[in-house]
């Protein structure tokens, strides 16, 4: 039976799945991985038993004991991506800056040469 918290789950995950296909530029795989991962839970939600069948294959308890721990490795892995991701930006960000003060720089009015201890006229 469909009540009205599974079409606001069902509607979320359609939702979560057309942003990732249309909306972000992303490589193949990982978008693939993801709508499968999407599928994966409106089946859960649509047919609870689904996650409690695998949960019992792989030696979990309880199907939404094994969702859960589904989650918290899938968070994990979002959240080191982001972080490299982070650092990548601060790398390139560094670089694009210290090119651009090399480039801005200006030499004191006056100085010569780096052996030079001339006044400014």
């Amino acid at each position: 039976m469909l009540t009205l918290f599974k079409a606001f789950l069902l509607l979320s995950l359609a939702g979560l799945a057309y942003l990732i296909l249309f909306r972000l530029k992303k490589v193949l795989v990982p978008r693939i991985l993801t709508l499968l991962l999407l599928g994966f839970i409106g089946a859960c939600v649509v047919v609870p038993d689904i996650a409690t069948r695998i949960a019992h294959l792989v030696g979990v308890g309880r199907g939404v004991d094994f969702v859960f721990y589904l989650a918290h490795v899938a968070w994990a892995f979002i959240a080191v991506q982001l972080y490299l991701r982070l650092l990548r930006q601060e790398a390139a960000l560094t670089e694009i800056v210290r090119a651009l003060s090399i480039a801005r720089a200006e030499s004191p009015e006056g100085v010569v040469g780096a052996g030079d201890a001339r006044e400014p006229a």
